[in-house]
């Protein structure tokens, strides 16, 4: 691995430098992000029905139907097939498991 390789990786946190290094940083990148819009939307969503509020599950919708839709185009635009990012995936939530240490009953996240 050159200096370069090694300086780009920096930020991305050591459990899923091997993701990054198999499947590129942008890849690695998309799929957190889907992953993580994926949970606000949830949270968003669970909140909107506890309170009622109607307006907030009608923008949620139009927020996660434009976040797909530019997803899916820039997936395309790399030339990124459903298998590749469904690997890229499970490659992350892999080393997502490795991070996570069950004690008993509870989960202890290891910093």
């Amino acid at each position: 691995m050159n200096m370069l390789m090694s300086d780009e990786m920096l930020d991305i946190p050591a459990e899923f430098r091997s993701v990054a290094k198999q499947h590129g940083r942008a890849m690695l990148m998309t799929v957190m992000d889907a992953g993580l819009a994926s949970e606000a939307v949830k949270t968003v969503v669970g909140v909107a029905k506890l309170t009622g509020r109607s307006e907030l599950l009608s923008a949620v919708g139009v927020l996660a139907k434009a976040f797909n839709n530019t997803s899916t185009l820039l997936c395309k635009s790399r030339g990124w097939t459903e298998e590749m990012l469904a690997e890229c995936d499970r490659d992350l939530m892999l080393a997502y498991a490795g991070k996570v240490k069950v004690a008993g009953s509870s989960i202890i996240l290891d910093s």
